[in-house]
């Protein structure tokens, strides 16, 4: 085995066992869209700005990945999802 395929192995035993964080923040269900779409504006643009993500990478130690309103309400569902089958296969009970 050549060093190439060792790191393919490697991520094939562990990526679907990989956990990254993420985090989001969410309204209250009845929270006007407009102003949905005032505090997505202010806040999205928060992690683009040169400082703070030389502060996430530095000391928190992570990269930002800013999304649209609806590349989050995509993603979140996905999320559950994969953890639904995950605990699925585990055999575990879904709380």
């Amino acid at each position: 085995m050549d060093v190439e395929q060792s790191r393919e192995c490697k991520w094939a035993f562990y990526a679907p066992s990989m956990a990254p964080s993420w985090q989001a923040l969410f309204a209250p269900a009845n929270t006007p869209p407009e102003l949905v779409k005032q505090l997505d504006a202010l806040i999205v643009c928060i992690p683009k700005t040169r400082e703070a993500g030389d502060f996430f990478r530095q000391v928190a130690m992570w990269e930002t990945m800013p999304m649209s309103l609806a590349e989050l309400a995509a993603f979140v569902p996905a999320v559950i999802e994969r953890w639904r089958t995950v605990v699925k296969r585990a055999g575990l009970d879904m709380q």
